[in-house]
């Protein structure tokens, strides 16, 4: 690494850590999501006339009562299981036309930059969940337990992969080789 500074040899080995813990911040963050929608799920059971008392449901023609049970239940199993990583592909894509409609008839209204942040905030998570609906859960989920990734593998090779904390070159993490590797 000669003619390089200092900070940029720090720079580098930063992201040379990050590319090495890349499924395990990406299996974080999902957990956090998933706990955090659980969570909105919650409050939203417990206050649900409010929710059922927006107006935006009537404005698309549906059931209030309906859309905001609908809501309520999504958040609630949709991040609850997002948390843990069980069928987290199909967790996300529930939630997806939620976050749509909260964006466009909520948050949307009361305008892109607001000092609240709820669009941006809303728009994240949007983004977040359209990236667990490709990818799927990761290395520390349910899915991962049931749906083993690695079929061209015996049993004692998993094992032996397991026990040394090897990654498999077959699958990275979320799919994609770590920076500067050949794809």
């Amino acid at each position: 690494m000669a003619g390089q500074t200092t900070t940029e040899r720090r720079f580098h080995a930063f992201d040379r850590r990050i590319q090495q813990h890349a499924g395990r911040i990406l299996d974080t963050l999902r957990m956090f999501l998933g706990a955090a929608l659980f969570v909105r799920g919650w409050y939203y059971i417990i206050n649900i006339e409010r929710l059922v008392g927006a107006g935006w449901f009537n404005e698309l023609y549906l059931s209030a009562g309906l859309m905001a049970h609908y809501v309520a239940i999504a958040h609630i199993a949709g991040g609850l299981m997002l948390c843990i990583g069980f069928l987290t592909r199909i967790a996300a894509l529930v939630q997806i036309p939620v976050l749509l409609g909260a964006l466009f008839f909520v948050h949307f209204a009361g305008g892109v930059i607001s000092p609240t942040g709820s669009f941006e905030f809303a728009f994240l998570v949007l983004i977040l969940l359209i990236v667990y609906a490709i990818y799927g859960g990761g290395r520390w989920s349910v899915d991962e337990v049931i749906f083993r990734r690695h079929p061209d593998r015996s049993a004692a090779e998993e094992r032996e992969a397991e026990r040394y904390g090897e990654r498999i070159p077959s699958a990275p993490p979320y799919g994609r080789p770590p920076m500067g590797q050949p794809t």
